[in-house]
């Protein structure tokens, strides 16, 4: 949260909430620690207690180069077009 704190000016509070969110859907994010329970209601431990990192799925939807065939060859067109709109990112 540390370095997201430089590029938000609002504090900690919306960004740990944001973080909270986004663990309990279970996709992106592997946690540890007690996110609450959205269907009874209880809150999460304070910032300090809980700890993420990225999935293997989010690890490889932005860090892993687009393979080509993700990019099926159309019928009659010159070009390749894509089903979705993959996402990498570089480091």
């Amino acid at each position: 949260m540390g370095q997201t704190m430089q590029l938000h000016p609002h504090g900690d509070a919306p960004i740990y909430e944001a973080l909270v969110t986004l663990a309990n859907k279970g996709y992106v994010l592997d946690r540890q620690g007690n996110f609450g329970n959205i269907l009874t209601g209880d809150p999460s431990a304070a910032s300090r207690y809980i700890e993420t990192r990225l999935s293997p799925l989010a690890k490889e939807a932005l860090f892993y180069p687009i393979s080509q065939s993700r990019f099926p060859p159309m019928t009659g067109e010159v070009q390749n077009r894509s089903h979705s709109l993959p996402k990498s990112l570089s480091c």
